[in-house]
């Protein structure tokens, strides 16, 4: 579990004083016998119902230590954010890797997601045209790719049909099996039908634009 500094608390007592934090009225720091033990947004302290001269007990504690791990965890989520996109599965699963419990984490990424922090799709459709602008891909090879960064499937279906209605997916094969060639021309032709076949294959392109490709550039299939 991520350290916290509730991990010291006191699991008995009571709250002698709730008072708010100069630094944001928005906080409130608890005191408990006369100590302050934690800082909690006005809202969880609502959520809570923490009152002054209220007992102080073992239940509460981890009450608010759950809900300090929590800003902790948003926190966290905010600032990955801030440095790139993620999908919501994407999150969640870097959030568990910080060992946040999964339940917290997923709650954050939807609170997260409901606030306008993750847009699955613009997140996807960047991903996509970034793909395409490395080199050229076809359909499947861009799915697979969405589908590693967490993409629900039928999100990352629909992002790329729409990207490849302007993509003349015979024409992208054709730039990239013409640059393979340059380096397996030398080769024996089966070989070097081989290389150029496989390397369209595994950029995604079906089976039907390599055929046509291969056609157009007079390299035989082997027998």
């Amino acid at each position: 579990m991520p350290r916290t500094r509730l991990d010291d608390i006191p699991v008995e007592g009571r709250i002698t004083a709730i008072k708010p934090l100069p630094s944001d009225p928005n906080i409130r720091r608890i005191y408990v016998d006369g100590k302050s033990i934690a800082r909690l947004p006005i809202a969880d302290i609502a959520a809570l119902e923490l009152t002054e001269d209220q007992d102080w007990t073992e239940a509460l504690a981890a009450a608010v230590t759950e809900r300090i791990i929590t800003q902790k965890a948003r926190k966290t989520a905010l600032s990955m954010l801030g440095r790139r996109g993620y999908s919501r599965g994407e999150l969640t699963q870097r959030l568990v890797r910080k060992e946040y419990k999964k339940s917290t984490a997923e709650a954050i990424v939807a609170e997260l997601a409901e606030d306008g922090w993750i847009d699955e799709e613009a997140y996807a459709q960047s991903i996509a045209r970034e793909t395409l602008a490395r080199k050229p891909a076809g359909r499947r090879f861009i799915i697979q790719k969405l589908l590693s960064r967490q993409i629900d499937h039928a999100l990352a279906e629909r992002v790329v049909q729409d990207l490849l209605n302007d993509y003349d997916l015979t024409e992208e094969a054709m730039k990239l099996a013409e640059s393979k060639l340059k380096t397996v021309s030398h080769l024996d032709p089966d070989v070097a039908y081989r290389r150029i076949a496989g390397t369209l294959h595994r950029r995604g392109f079906e089976s039907s634009v390599i055929y046509t490709v291969m056609n157009e550039l007079k390299i035989q299939s082997p027998e």
